[in-house]
């Protein structure tokens, strides 16, 4: 509820959607494949190698649907609201539904949270694709193991802070992991490796 209101009331300004960082993602993905694949030159390549191709990505899908900024909002208000589920599942897979409970309750009265599934930024992409990678590595399978690599390398292409978090992962986990770290970073470096050729 809380984000839909905050998402009520910027609606009727839609520039309240956008920062300065959202109109250089918003030109990416009004020209992505100029951006990211077949230029190799130009202010639209630079700014491609600033920002990854991953949240373009995502308006440009919702724009060749016929969108626009509201419309790539309310997408991010479902990733937001489907990222405090998440962290609900998780937490009960780690500990029990009290805490998952109170866990998700702290996530969606979160004002940061709140605030950015507005506002046309790669944050609740980014939330999401995390938690859920996270959700994956507490599962015990192969198949879950590189769920969450590819989630991990996703991540990388919608904020690329998240690149060192396979070995991170693999050198301070390794108990969590045991036999399913390969699996993780090969997941993870299909898409980073595919974005940095």
């Amino acid at each position: 509820m809380a984000r839909v209101l905050v998402f009520a009331l910027a609606v009727s300004h839609p520039s309240r959607f956008k920062t300065s960082d959202s109109l250089e993602y918003d030109r990416l993905a009004h020209h992505f494949h100029e951006a990211y694949v077949s230029s190799r030159q130009g202010p639209l390549f630079d700014l491609s190698l600033l920002r990854p191709p991953g949240y373009p990505a995502l308006i440009a899908a919702v724009n060749a649907l016929g969108g626009g900024a509201t419309a790539v909002i309310v997408v991010e208000l479902l990733l937001s609201v489907a990222t405090v589920g998440i962290t609900y599942l998780l937490a009960a897979a780690l500990f029990d539904r009290h805490i998952a409970t109170v866990a998700a309750f702290l996530l969606a009265i979160d004002p940061i949270s709140i605030a950015m599934s507005s506002n046309l930024t790669a944050e609740t992409l980014f939330a999401l694709l995390l938690v859920a990678a996270a959700l994956l590595l507490v599962g015990r399978s192969r198949v879950l193991a590189v769920g969450a690599g590819l989630a991990i390398g996703l991540s990388v292409l919608v904020r690329p802070i998240s690149m060192y978090l396979p070995l991170v992962l693999v050198f301070t986990m390794p108990m969590l992991l045991r036999r399913r770290w390969v699996a993780v970073l090969i997941a993870a470096a299909i898409p980073i490796g595919a974005w940095m050729a």
